[in-house]
């Protein structure tokens, strides 16, 4: 399995300034992993930074998060 550094940003209508989180976690899959945070009412983009970092960004009911994959 492969190790990544996940950074999470929360962004909703209410604050300018989003929350965040940072945790490692193990898979061999990542659009297995985020099929768990991805509802059928949102809109998902997913790309590849020039660092080769995986970002999803998911937009549902007004809030926008983003996650982060930095392989370790």
């Amino acid at each position: 399995m492969k190790e990544y550094e996940l950074y999470c940003e929360y962004y909703d209508t209410c604050s300018p300034k989003p929350r965040t989180s940072i945790e490692e976690i193990e898979t061999d899959n990542i659009e297995s992993y985020m099929s768990q945070f991805i509802t059928d009412d949102a809109t998902v983009s997913c790309n590849t930074n020039q660092n080769g970092d995986i970002l999803y960004e998911i937009c549902c009911a007004g809030i926008r998060k983003r996650y982060t994959f930095t392989e370790i």
